[in-house]
């Protein structure tokens, strides 16, 4: 199957979204509430090397995104065709006894779905704060991305992607999910970053649903501990633009992007 991807722009909701540091925390809960899904979890237990390597599945989450979002219609072709290809060869039987493959449009739907609604929930807590009809237009947008991953009928708006999540068959407890939920929360990584990360870890529990965390083995974040943790991650995430000049990096990137539209 040829596939030619249409870029997303400079006008879309995705370019400014995806360049804030809210999608630090989006990213992660994306991550965990894919573990929450058994077949998903053992996928990944079976066929990545996130066992050795927790944050390759991370690098590459992100490596894909700023593709379909600030690369041409070229390099985000070529982002969707690699995603296709290892989905291609990803099929087994999880923890649960379930046959599963990567290109199975429940497993899709559900991937995809846990991908833009982290999106939005980190950005309407951290921002950038969007409207409902800009919520939705982003969801939209996104969905021209699914379809070249080969999703037939993914979400179009804000709430059908949360839907997705919420009522997925087979979502619950199993072991590989705990494994894998743990390895991320406490990933091998220098002394001097854990503080660091154990806040933005903390940041995208407590944008789970309850459920999702227990079944994951984590603890929840209480309402007494929320402030505080939004707190933190806000102070983290202001002290990381400042450090490594995110937004002075993330203006960089847009002006590559905005010189591959304008070719």
């Amino acid at each position: 199957m040829q596939i030619e991807a249409a870029a997303l722009g400079p006008e879309s909701v995705a370019w400014e979204l995806h360049g804030s540091t809210a999608m630090l925390t989006a990213g992660l809960r994306a991550l965990l509430l894919q573990l929450w899904h058994p077949s998903i979890a053992s996928a990944v237990a079976t066929h990545s090397e996130v066992a050795r390597d927790p944050w390759r599945r991370y690098q590459s989450t992100v490596a894909y995104m700023a593709s379909v979002t600030y690369g041409d219609a070229d390099e985000a072709t070529e982002a969707i065709r690699r995603v296709r290809d290892v989905h291609s060869r990803v099929r087994g039987v999880d923890s649960t006894g379930a046959a599963y493959t990567a290109n199975d449009q429940a497993l899709l739907a559900y991937v995809h779905s846990t991908l833009v609604d982290s999106a939005l929930c980190a950005a309407e807590v951290y921002g950038p704060r969007l409207s409902d009809s800009e919520r939705d237009r982003y969801v939209a947008e996104m969905a021209g991305v699914a379809e070249m991953l080969g999703l037939v009928d993914p979400p179009r708006d804000a709430a059908a992607a949360s839907a997705v999540i919420m009522h997925a068959e087979g979502r619950g407890e199993s072991r590989p999910g705990r494994d894998l939920a743990w390895l991320l929360a406490l990933p091998p990584m220098p002394l001097w970053m854990r503080p660091a990360y154990s806040v933005l870890f903390a940041s995208a529990v407590d944008l789970l649903p309850r459920q999702c965390a227990v079944d994951l083995g984590l603890l929840p974040v209480w309402g007494i501990t929320r402030p505080a943790v939004r707190a933190s991650t806000v102070a983290l995430t202001q002290a990381t633009i400042l450090a490594v000049s995110w937004r002075p990096t993330r203006h960089a990137i847009r002006r590559v992007a905005q010189r591959n539209f304008s070719a």
